[in-house]
């Protein structure tokens, strides 16, 4: 669906602008075919989400935005933390989202690593968000 695309090119965008250190963004699952030259990264994404009619032409979503945050494994969780600390002050700021209507929670902050090449280690920042298309009205 193409608002999916339009909530992550938000969050992107942001942080693309405002983040330091980080130069790789995907909209999505990230995928490293050259880890040594692709981290840090960072990919957006929207795992689930829910709808519905808020009238004629209409959609309110509800969903989760995952932003996860990739570095080399040999950079750990501290890396990892200043980043998403960065990121996560930006999300509370925002700046005029096109189709984010409300970030209603932190819901959620973990790690997970490469378990088949050992390559990076990842944190992940979950928010429940509002969304849908901009009104005109």
């Amino acid at each position: 669906m193409n608002i999916h695309k339009i909530v992550r090119k938000d969050v992107i965008d942001l942080l693309a602008a405002n983040l330091e250190g980080v130069k790789h963004f995907y909209s999505g699952t990230a995928y490293f075919p050259d880890v040594q030259n692709q981290l840090p990264s960072i990919s957006v994404s929207i795992p689930n989400a829910t709808c519905e009619a808020a009238g004629f032409g209409v959609t309110e979503w509800n969903g989760t935005l995952d932003i996860t945050i990739f570095v080399p494994l040999f950079e750990g969780e501290d890396r990892l933390d200043d980043i998403a600390e960065q990121a996560a002050k930006l999300i509370k700021v925002g700046y005029g989202y096109k189709s984010i209507r409300q970030f209603r929670a932190d819901i959620g902050y973990g790690y997970e690593f490469d378990t088949e090449q050992h390559a990076w280690k990842s944190a992940t920042l979950s928010y429940s968000i509002d969304y849908g298309e901009q009104r005109t009205n």
